[in-house]
């Protein structure tokens, strides 16, 4: 938990999902972000995410597999409200939770941790107007909620383990909320999870690096906008 804690973190915004990385190395952040992009493309090519969303969740899995990141534990299950209302920034903090005890596997300090983080991140974003403008603008143009998230952690001894949780519903809010920050009415929504944990095989991804690279490279300079944004420090 320590390493944890001094760990270097950063939170993107990433073609309207978020990306943090706690330690990771430029290269590993790099392998991250080009998998994630390329998976959810391939993913959103041959399943809606709102309306397929299990399909949806399978396929990326099975693409970032493809990539490097080999998956250790996922589930995908229907939300029930504990309350009259679904919290969409709390769902996906929930999700990424799930991800995390898969790939720290009862460490539960670590997890703690690193749920801690990702709560933070969604936090900074949701504070922050050129970010959720941003994410705004990038999901106004989906049917439907999709919202991603991707927890990747680098330990000292080079290992390298990613949690994704995601969010998807048919319904969408108003154009004018904040996605994070948006509560659905838990009787006339439907909301669904995906969980899962992931290791990274550096050596299978360098294999197909540049095909990956060139594949998102196109679509990258059309579409996809990424902003950097520093974590704000907890009191």
């Amino acid at each position: 938990m320590k390493d944890i804690e001094s760990a270097d973190k950063q939170v993107q915004v990433n073609n309207g999902d978020l990306l943090v990385f706690v330690g990771l190395s430029p290269a590993n952040s790099d392998a991250l972000k080009y998998s994630h992009l390329f998976s959810s493309l391939v993913a959103s090519s041959e399943y809606f995410p709102t309306t397929e969303g299990q399909d949806w969740f399978h396929t990326y899995l099975k693409t970032m597999q493809t990539c490097g990141w080999l998956p250790i534990k996922f589930k995908y299950e229907k939300e029930s409200a504990s309350s009259e209302r679904f919290a969409v920034a709390q769902l996906l903090v929930k999700a990424v939770q799930v991800g995390l005890g898969f790939a720290t596997a009862g460490a539960t300090s670590a997890a703690a941790a690193l749920t801690a983080i990702a709560s933070s991140a969604v936090d900074t974003v949701a504070d922050n107007a050129d970010a959720t403008a941003l994410m705004d603008r990038v999901h106004s143009a989906k049917e439907g909620t999709s919202l991603n998230m991707a927890v990747c952690v680098q330990h000292p001894d080079g290992e390298v383990l990613l949690s994704v949780g995601c969010v998807q519903s048919e319904d969408a809010p108003p154009s004018t909320n904040n996605y994070l920050l948006f509560e659905y009415t838990s009787s006339q929504s439907e909301m669904y999870t995906g969980s899962a944990a992931l290791a990274f095989h550096q050596s299978l991804y360098e294999q197909l690096k540049d095909s990956i690279i060139e594949r998102v490279a196109d679509k990258s300079k059309k579409d996809v906008l990424t902003m950097s944004i520093v974590p704000k420090k907890r009191s």
